[in-house]
């Protein structure tokens, strides 16, 4: 997102700054045409209040018209003179910068896929801001919490989001239930605004998050699973690491001579992206060697080689052992597993399918291509960084790759980008639920204002959108004309 659009990340780190707003601001017209000049419209309304409720007004206005005009345009909206400048600049050019989405929507919805991510993707500071903006993502994170106290966790997801500490990133008794917890809220938010899967696919622990998202399992019993896979994986530090190389598994494969407890493809990411684990020394040569090959290569910050025949066993065993009474239910929608290469029912998601996971190849590629034989998707990635997108743009029928978080960027900003890209390619959106975030803030603006009464001073979000759309005509701006 471009700094003129979008303030910087408010993280745990920085807990002074104020709350910044942060919108989404979508305008829609029938041709190119009349949409440059509906930008050119909107600018100038924006310009007769050129402040923070001025820019709630004009997004509660837009939103509150009929949007299913073929030519779209949605701009990131945080500040009124950078949104009031993009505007200009779509009028007069036809050109958007960071921060905006243009696009002629389909007559049919996009196919959309959510993909959970495996390891990798974490980062302090993660989900901290949607946490407190969003109370959807809230919500589903609290629930994650309960569901981890009564698991007799000595951690929780609200002490690991508000505080500095970078330990926890590596250590994979936390990492892992974390990542199932973030995606599980991330899935709740996007679902909240109108964005709905058609299928979902899950790599390595992602799968457990992608299980939940389809139904197969409640949150309560896909933080199990992940405590289970972090406890049991936890205990096997030290034996070994993984890699991740820019090269087609079986160049991947041929990097070295070396057998298979040392050195092993364990991850078909993409046509040209592959993991690996073994033994450290030898994995170390191997980037190296693909770095001569000038290929992008990478060590993985973990010690322990998930997936690989290195693995202990036992390692299957002891994760079915501690999940033989989970009792999975039928997906509400498709879910492509990475261990098996396709769709399976709900019952197949067992301890035993588990407990396989974490010691048989993820074949992500393998999955995404069954689903791809369906017809072109756009894929939603939900992990708090895209570690797979650049992968899953080597497919083939992949419509568009998008993600939903990214590291060091403010969180409602990146998903209200993506959004936006959804929108503008013809995916409905619950504009009632998207809002305008910090309330509080902009209820002071409103207040401020001839727009509004006094209570909205202290009124949530979608009240907000909904009194500024609600006023008599002759009090409220009903077109987007000064």
């Amino acid at each position: 997102m471009s700094d003129a659009l979008v303030p910087p990340p408010d993280g745990p780190s920085s807990p002074e700054r104020p709350n910044r707003a942060v919108g989404l601001l979508p305008l829609a017209a029938e041709t190119l045409t009349a949409l440059r000049s509906l930008a050119q419209a909107a600018a100038d309304r924006l310009a007769g209040q050129l402040d923070l409720a001025g820019l709630a007004a004009l997004i509660a206005t837009a939103t509150a018209h009929h949007l299913d005009g073929a030519h779209r345009l949605a701009l990131v909206a945080a500040e009124p003179n950078a949104v009031h400048r993009a505007l200009i600049r779509f009028a007069e050019t036809g050109q958007i910068g960071e921060g905006s989405c243009v696009g002629q929507a389909d007559r049919a919805r996009p196919t959309v896929a959510f993909v959970c991510a495996g390891y990798g993707g974490q980062w302090a500071g993660m989900g901290h801001e949607l946490a407190r903006l969003e109370p959807t993502f809230a919500d589903a994170l609290d629930r994650c919490d309960r569901a981890l106290t009564a698991l007799g966790a000595d951690w929780s997801m609200a002490d690991v989001l508000d505080s500095d500490a970078t330990d926890w990133l590596t250590d994979v008794r936390i990492a892992l239930p974390m990542l199932v917890c973030i995606q599980l809220a991330t899935a709740a938010l996007w679902r909240s605004w109108g964005v709905e899967p058609d299928a979902v696919i899950g790599h390595s622990v992602g799968e457990v998050a992608a299980a939940a998202v389809a139904g197969v399992l409640t949150t309560e019993d896909a933080v199990r699973v992940g405590v289970a896979f972090g406890r049991v994986l936890s205990s096997r530090r030290g034996s070994g690491t993984m890699a991740l190389v820019a090269l087609p598994a079986d160049e991947a494969a041929g990097l070295i001579e070396a057998p298979p407890e040392s050195f092993a493809v364990v991850g078909l990411n993409g046509p040209r992206t592959t993991l690996l684990a073994g033994e450290p020394e030898t994995l170390r040569a191997a980037v190296a060697e693909a770095r001569r090959r000038r290929a992008f290569a990478r060590m993985i910050e973990i010690d322990i080689p998930a997936h690989a025949p290195r693995l202990d066993p036992a390692a299957a065993t002891e994760i079915a052992a501690a999940l033989y009474d989970l009792r999975p239910t039928e997906p509400t929608r498709p879910i492509f597993s990475t261990v098996t290469c396709g769709p399976l029912p709900g019952a197949a998601f067992d301890g035993g399918h588990w407990g396989r996971s974490v010691v048989l190849p993820v074949r992500f590629i393998d999955a995404l291509g069954r689903l791809l034989e369906s017809g072109p998707v756009t894929v939603v990635e939900l992990g708090p960084h895209p570690v797979l997108i650049a992968a899953i743009e080597e497919m083939n029928g992949v419509t568009r790759a998008l993600a939903s978080l990214r590291r060091g960027e403010r969180g409602r900003a990146t998903m209200l980008g993506t959004l936006g890209a959804l929108w503008t390619s013809g995916q409905p959106v619950d504009w009632s639920a998207v809002g305008f975030a910090d309330a509080d803030r902009i209820g002071a603006a409103l207040r401020r204002s001839t727009l509004a009464p006094d209570p909205l001073a202290q009124a949530p979000v979608p009240q907000i959108r909904r009194a500024l759309t609600d006023l008599p005509i002759a009090e409220r701006p009903d077109r987007l004309d000064p």
